[in-house]
């Protein structure tokens, strides 16, 4: 068919891990068939691996309104034959954002042989993976992959799918833990000025008084926060104009080059050098791949924005409303870093 696939692998042999990816290439001169679903993780384990195995999984990162959260919560998912689907269990995420419903990491721990594995999927967007005990076969089964891609490849396009990050790890889940930290801490975080990141202590206003806000309510708060030894000042969204309308501040996306004056009237600039003044670093939220409709730059380039069918239903976070910004042209990815 033209269709190439070149699997690109990459060892960890101190950590007992590998790491790949597949990437699909259209070599031929005409588009191809749809493309997907891409099932990147597909392992069995022999039936010893099936007797005392359980999934060890975090809460991905939501704002909950009850204590004790369930963000970032672990959770523990036992595989038997009397559990639903004979012991299947799916962790995946929500709205296309890849930490939602459940982080990208996972343990699967067997207690009986005291050994495991970890698994991280790489993907910025919707995936999904499951672990199931097929008892019938005698086997531990793991899959993973994006689930709903549905992409036809014109000649010369090519996409790369999820990074799948699996490794193994001898005892208790405490060994697979931390070897998975040391591994993503020594390969994949990047240096600050040659040194390991450090978390930062940030005020985000967002939390507690959403879009209502002032330029005089914001430099009481960070007179506060630098008070309270904050390191960060995140000015969140609610600072564009649009934002205080009924669709919140999710009516504004798109007027990233318009201030709100009458939040700021001495401008925005002045208020993050006030900021500044008080030994706090300034931070500013924007959402760059959504576009509400009426917005400045729905109106200034309308041909940049992929726009959902009007009569697709759909929740309201991905209403008609708005659209998403073509990342594909090469004039939005130079907008995006201008204004960034």
């Amino acid at each position: 068919t033209g269709l190439a696939a070149v699997r690109r692998v990459r060892a960890y042999p101190e950590f007992d891990a590998l790491e790949y990816t597949i990437t699909f290439k259209n070599e031929s001169a005409s588009t191809l068939p749809a493309l997907g679903p891409i099932n990147a993780l597909d392992l069995k384990f022999q039936a010893k691996a099936l007797v005392g195995a359980h999934v060890v999984s975090s809460g991905g990162g939501l704002a909950d309104s009850t204590y004790p959260p369930d963000a970032y919560a672990l959770h523990e998912h036992w595989i038997g034959p009397m559990t639903p689907l004979d012991g299947q269990v799916t962790l995946t995420t929500e709205g296309g954002r890849s930490s939602n419903k459940d982080l990208p990491f996972y343990f699967v721990q067997n207690d009986t042989e005291n050994e495991g594995i970890f698994v991280a999927m790489g993907w910025s967007g919707q995936w999904s993976s499951t672990v199931s005990g097929e008892f019938r076969e005698g086997a531990l089964h793991v899959v993973g992959g994006i689930p709903d891609l549905h992409i036809q490849l014109r000649p010369g396009e090519e996409i790369r799918g999820p990074r799948i990050l699996i490794g193994c790890y001898a005892g208790e889940l405490s060994s697979g833990s931390n070897r998975l930290r040391q591994l993503i801490r020594t390969h994949f975080t990047p240096l600050l000025a040659g040194k390991h990141f450090e978390p930062i202590i940030t005020y985000d206003h967002w939390w507690n008084i959403d879009v209502h806000f002032d330029e005089t309510l914001l430099r009481r708060l960070a007179d506060a926060a630098a008070d309270l030894g904050q390191e960060y000042f995140l000015l969140d969204a609610g600072w564009y104009v649009g934002s205080n309308g009924p669709l919140n501040f999710s009516g504004g996306v798109g007027n990233w080059e318009e201030v709100d004056q009458n939040k700021f009237p001495s401008g925005l600039g002045s208020f993050a050098n006030y900021v500044r003044s008080k030994g706090l670093q300034f931070g500013l939220w924007f959402e760059p791949e959504r576009v509400a409709r009426g917005t400045l730059l729905a109106n200034r380039h309308p041909d940049w924005v992929l726009w959902p069918p009007a009569n697709t239903r759909q929740d309201p976070e991905r209403s008609p409303h708005w659209g998403l910004l073509d990342y594909s042209r090469p004039e939005v990815q130079e907008w995006v870093r201008k204004i960034g």
